[in-house]
């Protein structure tokens, strides 16, 4: 309807029809997610394991959120080097979500002109990948409840920002599928930080 071809839309009519598309996106959205949670917690999802140079992984998210992160005029920069030995045994189109998700919310949380910035660290064990953005942070009391289904930060600045309170959860089990943990780092006003930890490859 909105491509005119069941005849011509008024102004009113669009401006209703692309409302209506907007929700039907979010629905559709919600849906999916309530699904992946519903077989996260069920056991029903396998993981499809392969070794996976994880700085190019990035840099595919980072060209599918690029034009998103342009609009607002944010740097979204990873800091990982060509060179830096990255390869880690996971499900990419999993591991893939859980970057995009965490990238898509620092864009969502960061105002016009800030900065978002991937980031990677060496432990004995398990790499560190990092997400840290010059956004508007979270408040140190609601730090604890940020990975609760359905939990968002309530405040006045974050109720105009949509979502289903889910892909937190999701990114938080598909971490913990693959032998991870995630944390966050945050301050009010003064962005945040999440991290999380990839077991390295057995050699």
């Amino acid at each position: 309807m909105l491509s005119g071809k069941a005849g011509e839309v008024t102004h009113l009519q669009d401006k209703s029809l692309k409302i209506a598309e907007h929700q039907v996106t979010r629905l559709d959205e919600m849906i999916s997610e309530l699904l992946d949670v519903a077989r996260i917690e069920s056991g029903n999802i396998d993981l499809e394991y392969e070794l996976v140079n994880v700085k190019e992984l990035v840099d595919s998210c980072i060209q599918w959120l690029t034009p998103i992160s342009e609009k607002k005029k944010i740097s979204l920069c990873n800091k990982m080097e060509d060179n830096e030995n990255a390869f880690a045994q996971i499900d990419k189109k999993k591991m893939s979500r859980v970057f995009i998700n965490l990238i898509s919310n620092a864009i969502k949380f960061t105002p016009e002109n800030g900065k978002i910035e991937i980031s990677k660290k060496d432990q004995k064990e398990a790499f560190v990948f990092c997400v840290s953005d010059s956004g508007i942070g979270i408040p140190k009391e609601q730090i604890n409840k940020i990975f609760d289904k359905f939990y968002q930060v309530d405040s006045s600045v974050t109720r105009k920002y949509k979502g289903s309170g889910l892909g937190l959860v999701i990114v938080k089990e598909i971490v913990e599928l693959h032998g991870g943990k995630i944390w966050i780092e945050s301050e009010s006003g003064k962005g945040s930080r999440f991290s999380f930890t990839i077991p390295k490859p057995v050699v």
